[in-house]
């Protein structure tokens, strides 16, 4: 790409920082709020907001077209494309093109780029929660191609984005009409005819009259007494690739292991408990690894099939067993408590089955969208770098 025609400029010539305050919002027909929650890391997207009831203390206006981007704690990459008008967090910067030097198209991708990240985190202040400041990254140096080139090269761009958003739609399809799959087949099983009634919960439900109503301890071996917690201290001397998990994943990785088999993690602490239909509160984990005193440790019984008991648990209400405080915590005792329902072995099997397949494609699709986002990173770097 030839750049002898362009120009090195400061983000301050060619951006301008819109600092509207919009008083009596409900009056002036202002509907949603956007705060520093509604901005995902590494999205352009805006996809949820609160309702103008919940404006608070928010006074700043930002309109449709406009860059959202997070001055506070930059290394989480908050910047967003604005697609309705609205008022936002005073600890959003509201960003509008200088029409004669850039191009809408292109905005979003100047300002949604790791180099200027990089640049606001470095100019951040502040111990507990660093902000960075529009006069510092007005100062931002980059090279700017003409407004025609500036066309070419968002047009590239977008159609990267658009094939990312397509699979995001795609993918938050298929994993609801998944979820409404569960809902059913884990009470309802597989071609039932005949059905009782049973108390779950605190509910009566139905379920196919050859099941069985259970509990965690019928059905798991839990081998918390084997979890052995390592401070970061100690972890950074002995690096290795075995993962040492937590309540929701990964922490690190060290050269040590306790377990080698197919397990299921289910947060002891820490967890997504109040979110869990949408967040999962247990996962599973294979081969070498070690975990930590954050996640319960359990292993099917005989009769019973290990991902029968993953499903059944990954998004399961179980706040009423959680023991309330500065942090939720769910203890052993209450964890062996949770009831779960126990089909025929074959029946278990035929259930997991069709859920791990609906999980492979999900997978499949979240891959390809992390290939498409690596994708634009190279591009935007390639086209718009120095």
């Amino acid at each position: 790409m030839n750049k002898d025609n362009w120009k090195k400029v400061k983000l301050g010539d060619i951006i301008k920082n819109i600092s509207v305050s919009i008083k009596n919002p409900i009056e002036k027909g202002v509907k949603k709020v956007i705060g520093l929650e509604h901005l995902d890391t590494g999205s352009l997207q805006i996809t949820r907001n609160n309702g103008i009831s919940e404006v608070g203390s928010f006074t700043r206006g930002f309109k449709k077209g406009q860059m959202l981007f997070s001055k506070r704690r930059i290394y989480l990459k908050k910047a967003a494309l604005a697609e309705f008008d609205g008022i936002c967090s005073g600890d959003i910067l509201v960003f509008e093109n200088k029409e004669a030097f850039l191009s809408s198209n292109l905005l979003p991708f100047i300002i949604h780029n790791e180099r200027l990240f990089e640049y606001a985190e470095e100019t951040s202040a502040g111990s507990l929660s660093p902000r960075t400041k529009w006069k510092d990254l007005a100062k931002y140096e980059l090279m700017l191609p003409p407004i025609g080139e500036q066309e070419r090269i968002a047009k590239i761009l977008w159609a990267v984005e658009d094939v990312i958003r397509k699979k995001e739609r795609l993918l938050k399809s298929i994993t609801k009409f998944k979820m409404s799959v569960m809902q059913s087949i884990l009470f309802t099983g597989i071609g039932h005819l005949e059905f009782k009634k049973i108390n779950y919960q605190g509910k009566m439900i139905e379920i196919p009259s050859n099941w069985e109503k259970s509990t965690i301890d019928e059905a798991c071996n839990i081998l918390d007494s084997k979890r052995i917690p390592i401070n970061s201290k100690e972890r950074a001397k002995i690096k290795g690739k075995i993962p040492y998990y937590g309540a929701n994943g990964v922490v690190d990785f060290i050269n040590k292991h306790i377990f080698d088999e197919d397990l299921i993690l289910l947060a002891e602490d820490g967890g997504n408990f109040d979110q869990f239909a949408s967040r999962p509160i247990a996962y599973k984990i294979s081969g070498k690894s070690w975990v930590n005193n954050h996640a319960h440790v359990l292993k099917s019984k005989y009769n019973w099939n290990q991902d029968w008991i993953f499903y059944n648990i990954v998004h399961k209400n179980i706040k009423p067993y959680i023991n309330p405080g500065t942090r939720a915590k769910l203890n052993q005792s209450d964890l062996r408590k949770i009831p779960i329902l126990k089909p025929p072995l074959t029946e278990q099997i035929e259930i997991a089955s069709i859920l791990a397949s609906m999980d492979k494609q999900i997978k499949s699709i979240e891959s390809l969208i992390e290939i498409k986002i690596i994708m634009k990173k190279h591009l935007l770097n390639h086209l718009l770098s120095n």
